[in-house]
Formats: structure tokens, C-alpha cells, sequence
């Protein structure tokens, strides 16, 4: 599929994923094999054997909120964000942005964070079979705030 397809009939999903075991181990990792810098940190492997070893799960303050997006059923695009309730184990240092949040009567976290528990390694974050996914991942809508939730979404671009 191209860039400049018409994509006004297709029906798009959005789902948030709260346990990597949820995602299609080899649909994820062929999208991420097929982007331009990925990683073997973003692998469902990997990503699986951080939560499987409690390392990034919600009572270390690493809650996953894997964002998938299907178009007519197959994997189109997906990010591993993580719904934190602090700043360790990352190498983004923005306690100060946390205390002066604070200091003026509001919250700071949780906040949503698109990147790889404990581990400062560039790459892709974002896999997408194509460009224009991107918005509807970055949907603030999709993200669920309750680690036990699931939320799916239906957008069909031809209902507007």
C-alpha cells in the first residue's frame, strides 16, 4: 500500500494494550523489522521479558499502554508507551518540570511516555506500515488511564 491510496473506506481500530502477551508476537515484530532504524529493544521479546520479570508492570510505575492501529483487521501501526507515575528509569531528567508542576497545584503525572524502560537507545518508536497512521495513534482519546482496561475505537474515515 502507498502513501497516496485512497484510505476513505477502510475502518480503523485502536487498541490499548496493557500486557505485551496481548499483541500478535510476529505481526509486531515484522512492522518493526520493516521500519528504517529499528531495534531490538522495541521487540516483542523484549518488550515481553521486561514485564514478565516485573521490571516495567505498573507497581514499579512502568504501566504498559501498547497503542496497535488495524485497518480492516491487520496491524498497521503500533508504539510501546508506558503510563508512568514517576520519572526513574529514564534517561528524559524532568524532575524539574515535576516540582514546579507541584509547586503550582498541579499534576504532573501520570504522564505517557513513548520510550524504553532503562534504556537510553535511539531508533524507531513509532512502527507504521505508513506515514499518515500516525495522527490516528496520537489520538489522546485511545489512551486508557486503568491498567485493567482495553479500550477499542472504531473510525471509519468515510463516516468522517
Amino acid at each position: 500500500m502507498t502513501q497516496s491510496e485512497d484510505f476513505t473506506q477502510a475502518v480503523y481500530v485502536t487498541r490499548v494494550h496493557n500486557d505485551p502477551a496481548t499483541l500478535d508476537r510476529q505481526a509486531w515484530n515484522q512492522l518493526l523489522d520493516a521500519q528504517p532504524q529499528p531495534t531490538p529493544f522495541l521487540c516483542h521479546e523484549y518488550l515481553s521479558a521486561l514485564h514478565d520479570s516485573g521490571s516495567a508492570v505498573p507497581t514499579t510505575g512502568w504501566a504498559p499502554q501498547f497503542i496497535t492501529l488495524h485497518r480492516n483487521g491487520e496491524l498497521h501501526a503500533a508504539c510501546a508507551t508506558y503510563l508512568k507515575s514517576h520519572s526513574y528509569g529514564e534517561y528524559v531528567f524532568d524532575w524539574a518540570w515535576a516540582d514546579a508542576y507541584r509547586r503550582h497545584g498541579l499534576r504532573y503525572y501520570p504522564k505517557l511516555l513513548s520510550a524504553i524502560p532503562f534504556t537510553p537507545v535511539p531508533g524507531t518508536r513509532w512502527s507504521r506500515k505508513c506515514a499518515n497512521w500516525i495522527p490516528f495513534l496520537a489520538n489522546p482519546a485511545a489512551i486508557s488511564t486503568t491498567p485493567s482496561s482495553m479500550k477499542v475505537w472504531k473510525r471509519s474515515l468515510a463516516q468522517g
